[in-house]
């Protein structure tokens, strides 16, 4: 059937339509690569324009540093002003990809002139940097990384009590500060002010990378070991092991990494609470190990396990199945169904199941049992647990003596409670909570302390959310027992909090009220 246009003939018509469809395939084959088109819209940014005036008259190059570049501006009369870049890459790293970094003053290339230009960190493969200029257009340039395997992009963070761990573009993994029980894994049990490799066998692997434990995407500080995941599923652990949390059949704890080997390569996700860790496995089965003081290994019983084993339905002990996913906190863990029923075990003592049908009882709970409240994303941390929609607003419940709650209130909370404002960003910590807004603006309430946890300079406890003293476009934020840290868009990392151990990886052991920026013995 010939479809006719009032005005035009058929022919034309017909031709018009196909026009029209070239178009249609072109921007879906095209799609996702926004680099190559005339607009560029990544996750905080967008633009629409690509300048013709500075494409292919802009060159970079080489220079000693993995975190430098060298740029030239070969336009004849024109100067090149800009004012921040994307990178683009295939790189792993999380929070650095696709985000706009905002130079924060311009920078001035005037014709036939170069400079050496400092990037937040240098992705571990070839890249692509979209340079944001002036007008807002941008110019695209391919750049071959000689410097790929030096990278030291920060992919994760992840808080213990006392000692931090951050995970690299590389895939290897810097932990500092306490060390008692090995938990940083630099073959030492001797606390460390800076940043330090974490090794897999029982060799100094600070220079020399055959030694480093590598290939990892997941990191998580327990509370005193800690464990990874690799991009083969397997999980390693190190640190302290007095209730089998290591999961290798003994108590004897480690100072440098060992692979949970009963687990193979099945393992989807990663996650520890005190003691203990949970794992989701690829088949929607969950295995915990661990203290298992409160239940929290999920297996009916309160007997500590040296050795993974399945959480286990309350009815009838058969395997808990169609999970998708876990998470756990001090003394209690939490599953979502792939039905979006969720599910709590472990401590319910300050009411950080959420649920008022449950006793407040810090044992007996065993067993996963369901709640009634599903909530598409929940963080756990110690005694108390936050919630939301993915809207903004989040809900708290738990334990409250601090006003880590957020609500302007002490006391402790069974039911989910509203704060009254509205997040970008969200980390829980032991007693204190922080949040993002969409001004970049840090807050944080809960305790305080001579510690500094909210990093308000400032000693008092707070029930509200108080702004932390920092002054820095910040990409992520975590928290842990009692300290926190936010990666500025820059690449740095800021930690406030307890630095007794020398937890904020500043090269000191001195109080801080305020953020400080990690040494740079993060990224060399």
């Amino acid at each position: 059937m010939l479809i006719k246009f009032k005005g035009i003939s058929s022919v034309i018509a017909i031709i018009l339509l196909i026009v029209v469809a070239v178009a249609i395939i072109a921007v879906v084959l095209n799609w996702g690569k926004n680099f190559t088109n005339n607009s560029l819209s990544i996750s905080n940014f967008s633009l629409n324009n690509l300048n013709s005036d500075f494409q292919g008259f802009v060159y970079l190059s080489n220079s000693l540093n993995s975190n430098e570049l060298f740029i030239k501006n070969i336009h004849p009369s024109k100067t090149l002003k800009i004012t921040g870049y994307y990178i683009l890459s295939n790189s792993k790293y999380l929070f650095l990809e696709d985000y706009y970094f905002d130079l924060n003053s311009l920078i001035e290339i005037l014709p036939h002139q170069e400079i050496i230009f400092d990037i937040a960190c240098t992705p571990s493969t070839d890249f692509i940097i979209n340079f944001v200029l002036e007008d807002n257009s941008y110019i695209s340039i391919e750049y071959k990384n000689k410097f790929a395997d030096l990278s030291s992009c920060i992919s994760d963070v992840s808080i213990g009590l006392g000692h931090i761990c951050a995970l690299l573009s590389t895939g290897e993994v810097k932990c500092w500060g306490r060390n008692v029980d090995g938990q940083l894994g630099d073959v030492s049990y001797v606390n460390k002010e800076y940043p330090i490799y974490v090794c897999d066998s029982n060799y100094d692997c600070q220079d020399n990378n055959e030694y480093r434990l590598n290939n990892i995407k997941k990191i998580i500080a327990g509370y005193h070991h800690t464990c990874a995941l690799n991009n083969f599923n397997e999980v390693y652990c190190w640190g302290a092991n007095a209730y089998g949390e290591l999961g290798k059949g003994d108590f004897v704890k480690s100072n440098f990494a060992l692979k949970v080997s009963s687990l193979n390569n099945s393992v989807k996700e990663l996650t520890s609470g005190w003691g203990f860790n949970c794992v989701l496995l690829f088949d929607g089965t969950a295995k915990c190990w661990g203290r298992n003081t409160w239940g929290c290994v999920g297996n009916g019983n309160t007997i500590n396990v040296s050795i993974p084993e399945f959480v286990l339905n309350s009815d009838d002990n058969s395997v808990f199945e169609n999970i998708k996913e876990i998470k756990s906190t001090g003394q209690a863990s939490y599953l979502k169904t792939f039905d979006n029923e969720v599910y709590f075990w472990g401590s319910n003592e300050y009411g950080q199941w959420g649920d008022p049908n449950y006793d407040l009882n810090a044992f007996g709970y065993n067993y996963p049992y369901p709640v009634d409240h599903s909530f598409e994303n929940y963080y756990l941390n110690y005694h108390h647990v936050c919630a939301t929609n993915n809207d903004g607003f989040y809900y708290c419940f738990g334990k409250n003596n601090f006003g880590q709650l957020g609500i302007d209130s002490n006391i402790n909370f069974n039911t989910p409670q509203k704060i009254n404002i509205k997040f970008i960003d969200f980390s829980i910590g032991g007693n204190q909570t922080c949040g993002q807004t969409s001004f970049n603006n840090i807050f944080c309430w809960g305790f305080n302390g001579s510690n500094g946890s909210l990093g308000n300079n400032s000693e008092e406890h707070s029930k509200i959310p108080v702004k932390v003293s920092i002054n820095k476009k910040i990409l992520k934020l975590f928290s842990g027992y009692q300290n926190s840290c936010a990666l500025e868009n820059n690449g740095d990392l800021y930690c406030w909090g307890s630095n007794v151990n020398g937890t904020l990886g500043n090269g000191t052991f001195d109080i801080s009220l305020v953020p400080t920026k990690v040494s740079s013995f993060l990224y060399n």
